[in-house]
């Protein structure tokens, strides 16, 4: 039995419908594929938006001299932030 032989068998229904599922099995996981793409890209540009502006926050209280909301350490390790506040560890 061949794979002509058993799609010829089938009815145009059959046919129709088998052709259809598989479009549609095709679609999704494009689409799939699409959206994952387009929320990472945003998912890592927010990232370092935030990361930005944290940096920017940081740097106007350094040069304003506030010594109460001056890091004295400041960690950084990958998209995270860390800051020793009077021995505090706080994660931004």
């Amino acid at each position: 039995m061949t794979l002509t032989g058993s799609w010829e068998r089938l009815s145009l229904r059959a046919r129709l419908l088998v052709i259809g599922v598989l479009g549609v099995a095709v679609a999704l996981a494009i689409g799939s594929f699409a959206l994952y793409g387009v929320l990472t890209l945003v998912s890592f540009r927010t990232i370092d938006d935030a990361g930005q502006a944290i940096r920017h926050r940081q740097d106007e209280q350094a040069h304003a001299g506030d010594e109460h909301h001056r890091a004295h350490r400041r960690l950084e390790n990958g998209n995270q932030v860390v800051q020793m506040y009077r021995g505090c560890a706080h994660a931004g």
